[in-house]
């Protein structure tokens, strides 16, 4: 049976160092499911400014499309 995000969930915050859940979309858009609290820490990110929300919608344009064509490149290899 595959994983579901909530299970990730759990993983994550187990993990004493910033990790974060990232998903592919329609369309090849990138959203972030989930932040565990050391990323909050550690990178001053607030969960409610970024979960949920698509690379474009909290990064700067250039950078969004950097990060996601990199994705594209992990998700069609």
């Amino acid at each position: 049976m595959p994983y579901t995000i909530d299970d990730a969930s759990f993983f994550i915050d187990l993990i004493r160092i910033p990790a974060f859940l990232v998903s592919c979309e329609k369309e090849n858009e990138f959203q972030i499911k989930r932040i565990n609290d050391s990323y909050e820490d550690i990178v001053r990110i607030k969960k409610a400014d970024i979960e949920g929300k698509f690379l474009g919608e909290f990064l700067p344009a250039k950078v969004a499309d950097n990060i996601k064509k990199n994705y594209l490149t992990c998700v069609n290899t």
